[in-house]
């Protein structure tokens, strides 16, 4: 890791969390593990950019679709560490290695184990094609997964250092949360194919306050408070007769000796009105 110059927080550059996820895409483009994910070269130039190697001045040198955010751990206090190499001198080429040297520790900073990371990553839709404006998401997590289980962030991850897995339960959250908001926007696309009275009728039934309520009640009650006025009323009655009628409460004439008494027979009248414009 690295601090944050001048506030001294620990952080990850955007730019080592992008070479991380570039390496971690070339060695899925390998196939040496396995599943590719559907990591190919073109995916790799198009959201990473082409890089030129030194000299090369026939590759034309472009910018990926993807910005990779500063990655900052969610914490509020770090850890210390400590590593022992006992074989100093050897190392600094002043002996041969034996087991009398002196051991120096050596203290350093790390983050607590099960700290939280957020990693963004920003794509501009407009620079790929239709195929991977469609797919660079499930890329970059493939990608995402092949680093956090192999490869690590930061420093000292052939030790361990920096390995990362998924939060499950916020998998879980995001997944509701986008679940959430597509059946939103399909509720939102569904009204809006609607007429303008089947979406007043659509609004009183969502907010009715008794869901349990028959729907025909509920609509004759709003006819009746004048909800909808002139031709839109008349067309409103015209919708609770069709209910009326599939539900079997359309009574134009009374059944019982008592026909101010038969409610079905009366909201049939007071329906009837309604269409004839009274």
């Amino acid at each position: 890791m690295a601090f944050l110059n001048p506030y001294g927080l620990p952080y990850l550059p955007g730019s080592s969390f992008k070479g991380v996820m570039r390496q971690a895409a070339k060695e899925l483009i390998s196939g040496d593990w396995g599943d590719n994910h559907g990591w190919d070269q073109p995916a790799m130039d198009a959201l990473f950019g082409k890089e030129t190697e030194s000299g090369d001045t026939e590759t034309e040198r472009t910018r990926g679709a993807l910005s990779f955010w500063d990655v900052f751990p969610w914490c509020d206090r770090l850890a210390a560490d400590i590593m022992t190499p006992h074989y100093g001198d050897y190392y600094q080429g002043h002996t041969t290695p034996a087991d009398c040297g002196q051991p120096t520790p050596i203290l350093f900073l790390t983050l607590p184990p099960r700290t939280p990371f957020v990693f963004y990553v920003q794509c501009n839709p407009a620079a790929l094609s239709d195929r991977l404006r469609a797919d660079w998401r499930g890329l970059i997590e493939a990608a995402c997964q092949h680093a956090f289980d192999w490869l690590g962030f930061g420093a000292k991850t052939a030790v361990g250092y920096g390995q990362m897995d998924l939060d499950k339960s916020e998998q879980r959250r995001q997944q509701e949360q986008s679940e959430s908001l597509q059946a939103k926007q399909a509720e939102a696309a569904e009204l809006a194919r609607l007429s303008p009275l089947e979406r007043s009728i659509q609004d009183i039934l969502t907010h009715r306050p008794n869901p349990s309520e028959p729907v025909t009640t509920t609509l004759f009650q709003a006819l009746e408070r004048g909800h909808w006025q002139g031709d839109e009323a008349v067309e409103a009655a015209r919708h609770i007769q069709k209910l009326m009628q599939q539900e079997k409460k359309w009574k134009p004439q009374p059944t019982g000796k008592k026909p101010e008494k038969d409610k079905d027979h009366q909201r049939t009248l007071k329906v009837m009105a309604y269409l004839k414009g009274k």
